[in-house]
């Protein structure tokens, strides 16, 4: 409302208009998520080995709440899952957050040191790890505002949309490639503010 100065037929119209960015937003937003889990994951196996999530010299170094989601997280798949049971479910059922969180500074030396930075084939030479950290934390808020369905047309979701793609090609050009091809949030951003005609 106060971006349509109280115009409720135009708040409207903002109002389906932002739900069609975010919707233009969801795979890019998806694929990068993706992309940067697989790609930690992939270093948890290294540095712990295949079963890292029950590995207590890897737990015992997360926060308290981040500990308590894994092990809940293990067991609900496990009981779900059965005998289909692997340690890729336990990977699609954690948050964001505590991917993200495995790329902050008190990480650095237990993963960042010992190869992270391979599992992002593709990362430009001048960034490090706390450069890396930014971008998927910016992506990790962006996202959620999306997914809570808040006002983002005015928060810059184009640069948002960069980062995301940035993100992706750290891991896979060829996932950009597919990702261009399947959404295009310019084309939604660009369209007068006043659409759509209620």
């Amino acid at each position: 409302m106060p971006a349509a100065d109280h115009d409720k037929p135009y708040a409207m119209r903002l109002y389906l208009w932002n739900a069609s960015i975010c919707e233009s937003l969801y795979l890019p937003l998806q694929t990068a998520e993706v992309c940067v889990r697989n790609a930690i994951h992939y270093t948890l196996i290294r540095r712990y080995g295949q079963d890292w999530n029950t590995n207590h010299a890897f737990t015992n170094l997360l926060l308290k709440k981040y500990q308590e989601e894994l092990f809940r997280t293990t067991a609900d798949e496990k009981e779900v899952r059965g005998a289909a049971y692997t340690v890729d479910h336990v990977v699609g059922g954690m948050s964001f957050g505590f991917w993200v969180n495995l790329l902050t500074h008190s990480f650095r030396h237990h993963l960042w040191q010992q190869g992270m930075r391979r599992s992002f084939p593709h990362i430009p030479q001048g960034i490090e790890r706390e450069d890396a950290y930014a971008k998927v934390n910016q992506l990790r808020v962006f996202r959620n505002k999306v997914a809570h369905h808040y006002a983002i047309f005015d928060r810059r979701p184009l640069a948002e949309h960069q980062n995301a793609m940035e993100i992706i090609g750290w891991c896979s050009p060829s996932a950009v490639h597919v990702v261009r091809q399947l959404s295009n949030p310019r084309r939604v951003v660009q369209k007068p503010k006043r659409w759509p005609t209620l």
